[in-house]
């Protein structure tokens, strides 16, 4: 049997997964224009090997080559002249890092750097905090002072791969902190407050009906992300969003419309597909 209540949550939850796409959309190409992928690696490398190490190891061949320009996510501190820092400033707004390297060739290289620096050992009294916790790190790790022992790269390599799944969960929790921060630009722009919508659907049994149809259709079709947001484009017109009645007038639709803002905004973020921001 037909229940409207039953009818109102399924709307709802699809115009959430609808929202929450379109979100997912933008952060990746904010993500995509300012490099935040290759920005959260070289982080991620940087808090492992310290600035020296990372470096280095970005000055590779096997890993610059990866890239489409030789542009870090770091600012040049030898730029000189206005030129020159304009240049430095467009090169850390917009690296052009590579967004991702395969744990093997990470560890490849790393492996060659460290042999090159003769397993971290410092002679010349210059080492810094920094570096002093990497050398301590491979000092524990290769106690014999070589890295070319298999127990040794075995050990280095499990280290650094379990480092590197840690950086992996950084990027996807600054991702789902993005997707909020845009769904809350989108929400409050469309005014697409919770309370405002459901009223709506509530009322009009027609466009209740046409989404609950249009949400069962694609259920059993199985849709994918984009039917999901060309079946819903029609649809989500006939909301009340865009502002079309105007600001509230009174503190209570104030405070009406920020309460209905909340809950879309936190709905849309949980509706996110698994994996969307990996």
């Amino acid at each position: 049997m037909d229940s409207p209540i039953i009818d109102l949550a399924v709307a709802l939850i699809f115009i959430y997964v609808v929202l929450s796409l379109l979100a997912s959309s933008v952060q990746e190409w904010i993500a995509s224009l300012f490099g935040l992928r290759a920005r959260n690696l070289y982080q991620g490398v940087r808090r492992l090997l310290g600035a020296q190490y990372a470096q280095e190891v970005y000055e590779h061949p096997m890993i610059r080559r990866l890239a489409k320009q030789d542009r870090w996510p770091v600012r040049e501190q030898s730029a000189e002249g206005r030129l020159g820092k304009f240049v430095s400033l467009w090169r850390w707004l917009f690296p052009k890092a590579p967004s991702y390297i395969d744990h093997r060739t990470l560890r490849a290289v790393l492996t060659t750097v460290v042999k090159d620096n003769g397993n971290g050992a410092a002679d010349d009294g210059s080492e810094t905090a920094e570096t002093d916790d990497v050398h301590r790190i491979l000092k524990t790790i290769c106690p014999t002072g070589e890295i070319t022992d298999p127990e040794a790269i075995q050990a280095f390599s499990a280290w650094f791969d379990e480092g590197m799944t840690r950086v992996s969960g950084w990027y996807k929790r600054k991702a789902k902190l993005w997707i909020v921060g845009v769904a809350a630009v989108i929400t409050i722009g469309t005014d697409a407050s919770t309370i405002h919508i459901a009223e709506k659907i509530w009322m009009d049994d027609a466009l209740r009906s046409v989404l609950t149809e249009q949400a069962s259709a694609l259920v059993e079709n199985g849709a994918t992300d984009e039917q999901l947001e060309s079946h819903f484009s029609g649809a989500l017109e006939s909301l009340p969003i865009g502002w079309r009645g105007g600001l509230p007038t009174d503190g209570t639709e104030w405070l009406k419309s920020g309460v209905g803002w909340l809950i879309t905004i936190a709905a849309s973020a949980s509706a996110l597909p698994s994996g969307s921001t990996s």
